[in-house]
């Protein structure tokens, strides 16, 4: 980020819970594209440059991470929990940053949460907004087990 506000020639940008609402529904919609498999709704959803650094530390340009949600590839996947949004705006980028819960069954039939964080760097093109990068980073449980 502080690439871009530098070369946006601003000092300072300060993160913002109110600046996230109009990403909310955006990052949900890319998020569920992702879930459904959806090709055409996530392909509408990036940049034509979009990267990706996947969980397990992948960088995957835009054609390789649209191939992984071919149909043929197509499994269930749980529904994702989406908090803890905070923005940052600087011109025509903003980064946005994400808690990700998913629910899913564990080995011994019990439902255990995966949390991650995801980082996203958004880009208006054509007075649209749309996700050029995307991090995802995984949360590991505490020893606590909270």
């Amino acid at each position: 980020m502080a690439a871009i506000m530098a070369l946006a020639g601003e000092s300072a940008a300060h993160p913002s819970r109110s600046a996230s609402e109009p990403f909310v529904p955006l990052l949900r919609g890319f998020l569920d594209a992702e879930r459904d498999f959806d090709q055409a709704g996530i392909a509408a959803r990036i940049t034509q440059d979009y990267v990706e650094v996947s969980p397990i530390g992948e960088v995957d340009e835009r054609e390789r991470m649209l191939g992984f949600y071919a149909l043929a590839n197509k499994r269930a996947a749980p529904a994702i929990a989406l908090d803890e949004v905070t923005t940052q705006v600087v011109r025509d980028a903003a980064t946005v940053t994400a808690r990700l819960g998913y629910s899913v069954p564990g080995p011994d039939g019990q439902v255990r949460m995966i949390v991650m964080r995801g980082g996203f760097v958004f880009r208006r093109e054509r007075g649209n907004w749309k996700i050029a990068f995307a991090q995802y980073t995984p949360i590991r449980p505490s020893k606590s087990g909270r």
